[in-house]
């Protein structure tokens, strides 16, 4: 659980996660954006396809919706580009970046990162991207050939690595990205995370109609999902549909006919003048080869977008789509989306890195690490490790799937930093009061992962045990402290409930009842005393203490200790999953009653008794 995650991108961008919703014409507006701020990603508003005065309304719109910072894209080449530009610079209490593709001069550049704003270009070539560094760039994304709407030819797993050779500024990866193993991939190459258009596109909160997103969803076949410049001349990745195979087979009247067609709806929708728009494709024509079509075609294309897009016709306009459209078959939600991502690179991060760990153990002759069978989960979320929503979620995901790894014969639970657990992050529920429920969720999978792992599960406890921390020991197998634990549930100051099913698990009846209505913490010596704890050792020997059990766990046959786990936890009086939803309906009922409001602030009790305890914990080691 160390925050691999938490990427130079993340700092620049001030989001949780490094991923990123692209400035999908008509589709990136703040709903969408909103959204994945919300859920920790990063959202910019498609700005480019929007007069001033739309950019605006989308920007309080936005605003209106999150507390978090989002981005705005735009194109130098739209009509009222420098009043776009004051608008994000006004705003830059909030707009954190701007993208773009054919992008400013030095001197607007200049403008916005003196305004505080990151400058986030997306290039599809590695003389793009140095040039875009030369004009003053702060971070770059690079889109390889799978990424949909207009592309290049080079694979992103071919492009990526020589633009990281190339600058040195972060680079986040677009193109052939929808999962939780694409993240990790990414990350692994050495990018600072991964930005997505079709994903989003296919979420719950995209505007895009039913019948076009139907068309998505029936794309299965990565031919039908191909490169094209029947459009305005330069390669563009759509979906096979009619008005694009129409277009392909056109002839250039037919084809100089469907474009003034177009063009005449785009000068109703935009004001321009037709002495305006043929003064467009003159100059068009007279920088570059393309014909009087495709030129008509390229300055108008928003419009042949928005009638599949927006107007709901997938049959009459085009349908821009990267490769990955023919994995995805749901449209989930875009906290659901995110979360499930960062689960899954978390899960495959954990992975790679026990694999790591094996290989070290055989390397390494010390005799309370194991050879292998030995996986530890580490919770390392300063200042006091409290989790939020979806890192609860993610340590779920990370424990449920080591345990079903044959290779896995233990799991240690542990943490670094000042003390093991100090339950939910309390700032975020004070910033997003309606995540109770999603925090309540992650805690139940995370306490049921634990308990209901096939495989014995050690906690390994230092400092403060408090919350989600005594969820994680009273599900768990076995648990050893350092001298300095202590425990706790303080719930009761705290206007919350929840965790007394736990600690059943580890103390008395009457025990349980005393601490959680006094809120009064119990020392790891006298939990040792009333049997609640296997073992207490000084803080520096913990962690080959709890590897020391485990190996003796791990050395006997995985099969039979996994047959004794579930025997065991069959033969317990009552269900510890069905105790704890019962707790929990009286936590949302404590949460939702004046006295929570009162109490569940940032300086909470759990907060100033864990400054209590900061001091002693301190190993030699440290």
């Amino acid at each position: 659980m160390s925050d691999f995650l938490y990427t130079p991108a993340c700092e620049m961008l001030d989001c949780r996660y490094p991923i990123v919703q692209t400035a999908m014409g008509w589709i990136a507006d703040a709903r969408l954006v909103a959204a994945t701020c919300n859920a920790g990603g990063f959202g910019f508003l498609a700005g480019a396809v929007m007069s001033p005065a739309e950019v605006e309304a989308a920007i309080a719109k936005t605003k209106a919706l999150t507390d978090c910072s989002f981005g705005l894209n735009f194109h130098m080449f739209q009509p009222g580009a420098q009043e776009i530009v004051d608008l994000a610079i006004r705003h830059r209490d909030r707009i954190r970046a701007v993208s773009y593709g054919r992008g400013p001069d030095k001197k607007i550049i200049k403008r916005f990162r003196d305004a505080g704003i990151t400058c986030m270009p997306t290039v599809g070539a590695v003389k793009h991207a140095v040039k875009a560094i030369e004009l003053g760039a702060d971070l770059i994304t690079v889109q390889g050939s799978e990424g949909g709407g207009h592309t290049g030819s080079v694979p992103t797993t071919i492009l990526l690595p020589q633009v990281l050779d190339a600058v040195k500024v972060p680079v986040l990866a677009a193109g052939g990205f929808y999962d939780g193993r694409g993240l990790a991939a990414a990350l692994a190459f050495g990018a600072a995370g991964i930005a997505m258009g079709t994903r989003f596109l296919m979420t719950a909160e995209s505007p895009v109609p039913a019948t076009t997103l139907a068309r998505y969803l029936e794309a299965k076949d990565a031919a039908s999902i191909r490169t094209s410049t029947a459009l305005d001349g330069m390669p563009q990745r759509m979906i096979d549909n009619e008005f694009l195979l129409h277009l392909g087979s056109a002839g250039g009247l037919s084809r100089l006919m469907m474009a003034l067609g177009s063009a005449w709806k785009f000068k109703q929708r935009t004001g321009m003048s037709t002495g305006h728009m043929l003064n467009t494709a003159a100059k068009a024509l007279k920088d570059g080869d393309m014909s009087v079509a495709q030129t008509l075609m390229a300055a108008n294309a928003p419009v042949i977008i928005q009638r599949a897009i927006v107007e709901g016709k997938p049959a009459e306009g085009v349908l821009p789509s990267g490769q990955v459209a023919i994995a995805i078959n749901q449209l989930p939600p875009v906290a659901e989306m995110i979360a499930a991502m960062v689960n899954t690179a978390r899960a495959r991060a954990a992975a790679l890195a026990m694999g790591e760990s094996r290989d070290r153990g055989q390397e390494t002759p010390l005799p309370h690490r194991s050879e292998s069978g030995i996986a530890e989960v580490i919770i390392d979320k300063p200042p006091v490790n409290a989790l939020d929503s979806a890192e609860w979620h993610a340590l779920a995901h990370e424990i449920a799937a080591l345990g079903n790894r044959p290779a896995v014969r233990v799991i240690v639970i542990r943490s670094e930093g000042r003390g093991f657990c100090a339950g939910v992050d309390i700032k975020e529920l004070n910033a997003h009061p309606d995540r109770i429920v999603t925090v309540n969720a992650g805690n139940y999978e995370t306490f049921r992962a634990v308990h209901r792992n096939p495989v014995p599960v050690i906690a390994a406890v230092h400092g403060f045990v408090l919350g989600g921390g005594i969820g994680i020991c009273g599900a768990s197998d076995v648990v050893i402290a350092s001298e300095c634990a202590s425990f706790g549930l303080p719930e009761v100051d705290r206007g919350a409930m929840g965790g007394a099913a736990h600690l059943s698990r580890m103390f008395s009846l009457q025990k349980v009842r005393y601490l959680f209505f006094t809120g009064e913490m119990i020392s790891a010596a006298e939990a040792f005393r009333l049997n609640a704890i296997e073992r207490v050792v000084p803080r520096d020997q913990l962690r080959s203490a709890a590897m020391e059990i485990a190996a003796r766990i791990a050395a006997k046959s995985p099969a039979m200790i996994r047959i004794a786990k579930e025997a065991l936890n069959g033969i317990e009086d009552g269900n510890l999953e069905e105790k704890y939803r019962w707790e929990q309906g009286f936590t949302l009922q404590a949460y939702m009653s004046p006295d929570s409001a009162k109490r569940a602030k940032p300086s909470s009790p759990s907060t100033r008794q864990v400054r209590g305890m900061a001091e002693p914990c301190r190993s030699a080691a440290q």
